[in-house]
């Protein structure tokens, strides 16, 4: 416990060290305009989650754009490629610019309304969905959305860059300009989910497509709420509203918005307390702590687990495939005990790899009892200086890993480490498989929980795995590899969601009986907005905010 908190005062003390430059900048926060007492605001579905401001003349969105408004939002990566299809982390910057047959009204993946598409049926049987393309809209360039837009984007680029999203489609096709059919194989629970509603399955523009080709940003016209005004590589995007909007559910009131690419979060800290940003979204429990001193409205949403999967193959560390060394580090860390380290207790403690749909509780392997560790260690004849491996770390978890880190070199396990990358470099590793242990959700999300298995079930044949591999199961348990095949792929037929979600479970408790991660936290995030600004539904475990529905409040 000693060293615990002597880790946690030299954390303390750095943060403060990065803070005390910064008393200033608090005392000009834009808190001063607002409340003076910190509110924490737990976001639920389709909720605004901006408390009310006492200096509001603005009450409800306006359907019109607000002249001169802006708003800046951090975001601490940049997207050099931004076409809908190429990187999936731009989820931020592709749900403003791009939109799909079917939207979430208020980022409510339980209230899904006609976008592109003003209407559409559903056969029977579920493996048939027409749409019907509303006629009125129009990409930035001028050209006029229709069917074929879809078949365009999709044969020439979607398919090939976002796979995973066309497992079940037989076959699509414009059947007349305004009229796209799709026809799966079998029925798919998620398929409303995922390929209709998704920003990276959408449309560009056919005319810039043909003419620039698919790698190209000139080829990244969209039919959003927001059109890119100007990308400076390093530096963020400027947004303007599109004035040829077409949806009168996302018409944006905001005239402007910033993306401002800063890649260092105190940086970014500072200039949210400067009014040069509006909003910050971040995990870190010490950047809440400051904007909590400072009397923010914290908003605070749950996000994902992040599981520590362990790389068993050749890539990652053969020790790993070792099952005595899995379940031993299974027992040797105390989750109540690391979120009150790291995280004062704000974040979640799952009862299972993923804490949702698709969940599976843990059984007793997974039970804190570093004694029993330490003795299946000595029983496989390992001596815990032999177990040796590194976290991968990007700089969201570095409080965690140092916590985790610590914890099993007080038991004798003083190899283990951890290597702190940027978040470009750790995300290269993960796709190219070339890490020893990393904490990484693969897109969980409860309307479609099988997608961390079609990210990460490493070593399978199934077209579309193993894009980020993370489950091992192959180099661990060969039967319980082939096991979790059969459940994926019935997972990916399943006619009722409760089917889906029964075997997705099934998954989870295969990875879990095989010790295939070493366990995780649930991720608390939080916003931290300007009060001048309404009108904010960040989707619930995504994170995600979509700018068309915010508004100033003051005019």
């Amino acid at each position: 416990m000693k060293k615990y908190l002597a880790l946690l005062i030299a954390l303390a003390m750095v943060f403060a060290l990065c803070a005390c430059g910064q008393q200033q900048a608090v005392e000009t926060t834009p808190a001063a305009s607002g409340s003076d007492t910190t509110a924490q605001t737990t976001v639920e579905f389709g909720e605004d989650a901006m408390a009310a401001n006492e200096n509001a003349t603005v009450t409800e969105k306006p359907d019109h754009i607000q002249p001169g408004t802006e708003f800046s939002y951090w975001t601490n990566y940049d997207v050099p490629l931004y076409c809908p299809y190429m990187d999936n982390r731009a989820s931020a910057f592709l749900w403003q610019v791009y939109d799909n047959l079917v939207c979430r009204y208020h980022s409510n993946v339980a209230d899904l309304r006609p976008c592109l598409a003003e209407s559409w049926e559903i056969s029977d049987d579920n493996m048939n969905y027409v749409f019907h393309i509303r006629q009125d809209a129009y990409f930035s360039d001028g050209e006029q959305v229709t069917a074929q837009a879809w078949v365009n984007t999709w044969d020439k680029a979607t398919r090939e860059y976002q796979p995973r999203g066309f497992t079940n489609v037989d076959w699509y096709k414009a059947v007349d300009d305004f009229t796209l059919e799709i026809q799966l194989t079998a029925p798919q629970s998620s398929f409303m989910n995922e390929l209709v509603c998704s920003p990276h399955y959408t449309c560009v523009s056919p005319k810039a497509l043909d003419t620039y080709g698919v790698e190209d940003n000139r080829s990244a016209v969209g039919c959003g709420p927001y059109i890119v005004e100007s990308y400076t590589p390093g530096e963020g995007f400027v947004l303007k509203a599109n004035t040829n909007y077409y949806n009168e559910l996302k018409q944006p009131s905001i005239e402007t918005v910033r993306m401002v690419l800063i890649p260092e979060e105190n940086t970014a800290l500072l200039a949210l307390q400067n009014n040069e940003l509006d909003c910050m979204n971040f995990v870190s429990i010490q950047t809440y702590e400051v904007l909590e001193a400072a009397g923010w409205n914290i908003l605070k949403i749950k996000d994902r687990c992040n599981p520590f999967w362990f790389n068993a193959s050749e890539k990652g560390n053969v020790i790993f495939q070792n099952a005595a060394v899995r379940e031993a580090l299974c027992h040797m860390i105390d989750w109540e005990e690391v979120n009150n380290l790291a995280y004062n207790g704000l974040y979640g403690v799952p009862n299972g790899l993923y804490d949702g749909l698709g969940g599976y509780p843990y059984d007793d392997s997974y039970s804190y009892d570093p004694e029993l560790g330490l003795q299946i260690l000595a029983d496989a004849g390992i001596k815990p200086e032999d177990v040796k491996f590194k976290f991968l770390a990007d700089p969201d978890f570095v409080t965690i890993e140092t916590v985790l880190v610590q914890m099993l070199n007080d038991l004798g396990l003083v190899n283990v480490d951890f290597e702190t990358l940027d978040g470009g470099t750790c995300y290269g590793m993960l796709k190219g498989g070339t890490y020893e242990c990393f904490p990484c959700h693969n897109g969980y999300s409860e309307e479609t929980c099988l997608t961390p298995y079609t990210m990460g079930l490493a070593g399978s044949d199934i077209p579309g795995t193993g894009a980020q591999p993370v489950l091992f199961l192959k180099w661990m348990n060969e039967e319980a590899f082939k096991e979790a095949e059969e459940y994926y792929l019935a997972a990916r037929v399943a006619p009722t969601y409760e089917e889906y979600v029964e075997n997705v479970s099934n998954i989870t408790r295969l990875a879990q009986e095989n010790h295939a991660a070493l366990g995780s936290l649930c991720v608390t995030r939080f916003y931290a907005v300007n009060p001048e600004i309404s009108g904010v539904y960040p989707c619930q475990i995504g994170g995600y905010v979509e700018f068309c529905y915010m508004y100033s409040n003051v005019g």
